[in-house]
């Protein structure tokens, strides 16, 4: 089922332009023999879900995760430790700024239109697959590593 959600997308890259992380060194973007690596986080409490702290869960980055870049998908990230909020993506090409981002990577489109699962698959202490999206944006490296914002509310019910 595609939606076309550029508003959604547009509030949160704008949200993520005001509260990025502001950085004077390059050294989140690394270039070399073809490929770019790009260091990216999670700002907010995705993809592993961890204990309870004063009422709220972090979200962490889990083996297997990938983020699209400019509509370039990232290789599946691997050999990551528990807990891990910041993840260095490897891509095959170089990429070069603006940086607009989506996790996961399957859900890029084009660069105005991403595709949401029609069904979403119950991961008991998780989220589904594909179940979190996440976008982001940079303008240039100072505003690297960049911070992943949810696009969508996560509801849980217990009935």
């Amino acid at each position: 089922m595609k939606r076309h959600i550029l508003s959604v997308v547009a509030a949160g890259l704008a949200l993520t332009l005001v509260t990025g992380c502001m950085k004077d060194d390059t050294s989140d973007v690394v270039v070399s023999g073809g490929k770019t690596q790009i260091s990216a986080g999670i700002s907010e409490t995705r993809t592993s879900i961890g204990e309870l702290v004063d009422g709220s869960r972090k979200v962490y980055w889990s083996n297997g995760d990938q983020i699209a870049v400019n509509g370039m998908a990232s290789a599946a990230l691997e050999n990551l430790g528990e807990q891990t909020g910041t993840a260095v993506f490897t891509f095959d090409g170089v990429l070069s700024t603006p940086y607009n981002a989506l996790y996961p990577a399957s859900i890029w489109t084009d660069a105005s239109t991403v595709t949401l699962p029609a069904s979403q698959t119950h991961v008991d202490g998780s989220f589904g697959q594909n179940a979190s999206p996440m976008a982001t944006y940079a303008a240039d490296e100072s505003e690297l590593p960049m911070q992943f914002h949810h696009l969508c509310a996560v509801v849980k019910l217990t009935i």
